[in-house]
């Protein structure tokens, strides 16, 4: 079982990188993740420090995905798939509603068989879902500041960027909206890495094979 202070120390961390989360809050974490092992909660919560792509504190489940992940050891390099981005999952809207379905490319493939896959549902979703993903404005890393205040990119935008690693000039595309305070969180407040070289530096740490 986890001692409290011990797990209220590793919410700080991550806290850090993603956003703070109150008592009340930590506490309910604290009930959902006690009985896990300890070594495997820390690894977990670093590993959302590290990996976590959104501006607010990891939700239980994404905390309970990564314990599995640590768990079950080394993952499969993830696919690039423009429609799921990397996650496997496709979000569908109808009717005011959205559902999460598996991705039928190899990223859904190693999401849970009980999530429905979109190809069985995709004529219901279609007209909804663009076929092809439009071209994303394009913006240097280095113009993120000289935008407007609370200024966004509706539709998204591709962000040009220096690899820290091999040097070599790669986009990250961020295919919804987005604002100027989002990039800046998320582009200057860790290091530039290429795809190539991210995947090279998660080999380098066991998150895959």
């Amino acid at each position: 079982m986890i001692d409290y202070d011990d797990f209220k120390g590793m919410c700080d961390r991550v806290a850090r990188v993603t956003g703070r989360i109150d008592e009340e809050t930590r506490k309910v974490y604290y009930e959902a993740l006690k009985d896990h092992d300890r070594n495997v909660v820390f690894l977990a919560m670093r590993r959302v420090g590290k990996d976590h792509g959104f501006y607010k504190f990891p939700t239980i489940a994404e905390i309970m995905d990564a314990i599995r992940d640590v768990s079950s050891g080394p993952r499969t390099v993830p696919t690039w798939c423009e429609k799921c981005n990397l996650t496997g999952f496709i979000i569908a809207e109808r009717d005011g509603h959205s559902t999460a379905f598996r991705c039928d490319c190899p990223n859904g493939a190693r999401l849970s068989k009980r999530i429905r896959p979109f190809s069985e549902v995709s004529g219901l979703y279609g007209a909804d879902l663009p076929a092809e993903p439009g071209p994303l404005p394009i913006v240097p890393v280095d113009g993120i500041e000289a935008l407007p205040p609370g200024y966004a990119f509706e539709e998204g935008v591709a962000v040009e960027k220096l690899c820290g690693a091999c040097w070599e000039p790669y986009r990250f595309a961020h295919r919804r909206r987005i604002t100027k305070e989002g990039l800046m969180e998320f582009h200057l407040s860790r290091p530039a890495m290429c795809d190539k070289c991210y995947i090279e530096e998660g080999r380098k740490h066991g998150h895959w094979k």
